[in-house]
């Protein structure tokens, strides 16, 4: 056998192009990399403008500036979304609540209602069927956080152990609120999961599982809370400008509820701050 059909054989089987991929070992060494470099991030961000955004985005940014000032990021770890909205719902319970300036406030019935409204949430859990043993420690840190000043809310949610029993405290009263709505839900459900139980397991109650409309639908409804969410992916609309998604509480409980507003990518969750909120 000639040199040269040793060649043509050894093509043969790499096929065209194939030269170029990495490895197995390649890959799981990148991903291991990315994880690590993600992992070492801030589990929440200080506030920032929106520069970086513009450099991942280029297309995307702009509009956004004209509603929202400032954002913070949130640790890509398949928790954003809980994390996001937990800490702007007591970041703006506690401006409710404690600005003694503010008290004409349209937000401040809602404040009042949405405290007491956590403070019974255990109570919800234990009609889902949840030990109330179990939740209590939970359930304690996320009341003493949300009696803490804004600088130290933040430090909260900058502990790996606070934050993440914060997130986990949430992610129980969604599965709580989805188990006793079930007849809500299951239609939107049972399509890909056998039983409404088999999506909580698996979607719903494991830390670094995405959410998604039936989690933000929930857990909406059980704080009292309003979610806007803005969408970079443009392609969705006519004039290339974000998409954004509306959640509301089914019943409003007061006149006025305040809006978490978070900017998506695909599997990410960040927080906006109105241009009010300067």
């Amino acid at each position: 056998m000639t040199e040269l059909t040793k060649l043509n054989e050894s093509e043969a089987v790499i096929g065209p192009g194939e030269r170029d991929r990495p490895s197995d070992e390649e890959i799981l060494k990148f991903e291991k990399e990315i994880k690590k470099a993600e992992q070492e991030k801030a589990l929440i961000s200080q506030k920032m403008d929106f520069t970086q955004l513009k450099l991942e985005y280029s297309k995307s940014g702009s509009n956004l500036t004209s509603q929202y000032s400032m954002m913070r990021t949130t640790r890509r770890d398949g928790n954003c979304f809980y994390r996001a909205v937990g800490f702007r719902f007591c970041e703006i319970l506690k401006r409710e609540l404690s600005d003694q300036n503010n008290s004409t406030s349209k937000f401040k019935p809602w404040a009042t209602w949405a405290f007491n409204n956590v403070k019974e949430s255990k109570n919800l859990l234990v009609k889902g069927g949840y030990d109330l043993i179990a939740v209590e420690d939970f359930y304690t840190m996320f009341i003493e956080t949300l009696n803490k000043e804004p600088d130290q809310i933040f430090a909260d949610f900058l502990t790996e152990y606070v934050s993440d029993t914060i997130v986990c405290y949430l992610k129980l009263v969604t599965a709580a609120y989805l188990k006793l709505n079930s007849e809500m839900f299951e239609m939107f459900i049972l399509d890909s999961y056998p039983t409404l139980e088999d999506f909580i397991s698996s979607q719903v109650v494991p830390m670094n599982i995405e959410a998604d409309n039936p989690q933000i639908v929930a857990l909406v409804n059980a704080l009292g809370l309003n979610v806007k969410i803005a969408n970079l992916d443009t392609s969705l609309t006519q004039n290339g400008e974000e998409n954004y998604h509306d959640f509301s509480p089914f019943e409003s409980v007061v006149d006025n509820i305040p809006t978490v507003t978070l900017l998506f990518r695909p599997g990410h969750y960040d927080i906006l701050y109105p241009n009010y909120e300067q």
